[in-house]
């Protein structure tokens, strides 16, 4: 999740550029869902972390325990892209 709110950040920073235009927009945007789909099927930097976390058992020296239900990660890089393109001008 939070390599998906640090590409959004991203796109966000860019388009609030003062010079920014709808052609260069419309490019960011193509950029970050590529970038997001990429992500779906091979995570990103702290997907990667978290997932050598769970698999010893520790985070940052933190023993970890059973939570609730996970998060369903195709699903969420699915929906978030499919919400991207919607706003392609």
């Amino acid at each position: 999740m939070k390599d998906i709110l640090r590409e959004l950040q991203s796109l966000s920073l860019k388009l609030q550029r003062r010079e920014m235009t709808l052609v260069d927009s419309s490019v960011h945007i193509k950029q970050t869902i590529n970038v997001l789909t990429a992500m779906k099927t091979t995570g990103g930097r702290s997907t990667k972390k978290a997932e050598q976390g769970v698999s010893s058992g520790f985070f940052k020296d933190v023993e970890l325990t059973e939570g609730r239900g996970k998060i369903n990660k195709p699903r969420f890089y699915e929906s978030v892209v499919a919400t991207l393109t919607k706003r392609l001008p």
